[in-house]
């Protein structure tokens, strides 16, 4: 592990400290066990891997929001073990591959008729669009740190994550606007 990422480990064992202590990560557990009664049994432990990964991650890059990632890492964990339980882990691989392969062309095709409509905006809010849309493709969400590094790369010259934000924030903000105006 280099400086950074133990120094990233060190603040999101922090962050997880006290997320136990303010209730977050049982506002998590008791989240789950809503929304999957009947297995309320596994929730703890699939937010416990949950909290393993996102330490494990913490090492390679910068989570931007942990309660996030540790419910959606969470949830995806909870419904493998569910999976597992019935008994038909097969038969959920076979459907989530289907699914899977057939999503990836929808939102690829999606990306693409996103792109051609930003293709006359401002070029720092159409480039971190981009970068945003790209990476929920390959559900690889980027943080402000990342955005902004990726973002100073393509545009040859230093971009703060404060900046990202707002451009962010303008261009999915742009995109809605636009598929509103197209549904009508």
């Amino acid at each position: 592990m280099n400086g950074a990422g133990h120094e990233r480990r060190a603040r999101f064992e922090g962050d997880v400290v006290a997320m136990l202590r303010d209730g977050r990560i049982d506002g998590i557990v008791r989240f789950l066990e809503g929304r999957h009664r009947q297995w309320a049994d596994f929730v703890e432990d699939a937010v416990f891997e949950s909290i393993v990964k996102l330490l494990a991650t913490a090492e390679r890059r910068d989570v931007e929001n942990p309660t996030a990632f540790i419910t959606r890492v969470a949830e995806r964990q909870l419904l493998r073990a569910i999976g597992r339980a019935r008994g038909q882990q097969a038969e959920i691989d076979e459907l989530e591959s289907e699914d899977a392969e057939h999503d990836v062309v929808e939102v690829r095709a999606t990306v693409r008729m996103l792109k051609a409509t930003m293709a006359g905006w401002t070029e720092s809010v159409r480039v971190v669009t981009v970068l945003v849309l790209d990476a929920l493709a390959a559900d690889e969400p980027l943080s402000s740190g990342d955005l902004a590094r990726d973002a100073s790369a393509i545009l040859g010259r230093t971009v703060t994550a404060d900046e990202c934000r707002t451009w962010k924030s303008r261009g999915l903000e742009r995109l809605r606007e636009t598929l509103k105006e197209r549904q009508q």
